[in-house]
């Protein structure tokens, strides 16, 4: 599919199947996100990608028992941040800029378009309890996004609400 239809076919879904996602899709969410571009090539980011048991688990550390669709989800790929590489770091510094979420934003387009282009749904997820599943997965830095990741129920996706273009955008000569 071309960039225009990927873009226009993925969604945040919110109703996973019970269908389970096949590895080698997931290794080659992998692949291709491993090429996402970082400040620096630093790569200021960890990824556990869980599932089974240990997704179940992750599914059930929320806060304010929000987001329960994620239980559904086969696959939960988990982002903790990691330090910058010197480069990055003194950068970093010098502009008053954190790449570390910047380049972790880059990343979850990467894998939620990879997964979109292999037919699969996901659901970027921020709330969630940071500590269980540090505690889950042994990890030592924040935690900053969850991805959760499956097959979708729902059969289309739904329009999109958007800003209209001539307020988020401005076009310069």
């Amino acid at each position: 599919m071309n960039f225009e239809e990927l873009v226009n076919k993925r969604f945040s879904c919110r109703n996973f199947s019970d269908k389970q996602v096949e590895k080698e899709k997931v290794e080659k969410i992998i692949e291709l996100s491993n090429l996402a571009p970082s400040a620096c090539n630093s790569q200021p980011y960890k990824i556990y990608v869980t599932r089974k048991e240990t997704a179940k688990k992750i599914s059930q550390a929320r806060s304010l028992n929000m987001n329960g669709f994620i239980e559904k989800a086969d696959t939960i790929f988990v982002i903790e941040e990691e330090g910058y590489n010197l480069t990055a770091k003194v950068g970093s510094k010098l502009k008053d800029q954190d790449y570390r979420s910047v380049d972790i934003g880059i990343l979850s387009s990467y894998i939620t378009l990879a997964a979109q282009e292999l037919g699969l749904a996901t659901c970027i997820i921020g709330m969630f309890d940071e500590e269980k599943i540090k505690n889950i997965l042994g990890a030592k830095g924040r935690i900053r996004l969850l991805i959760a990741m499956g097959y979708s129920n729902t059969l289309k996706a739904p329009d999109k609400k958007r800003k209209d273009i001539e307020k988020a955008w401005k076009e310069l000569d």
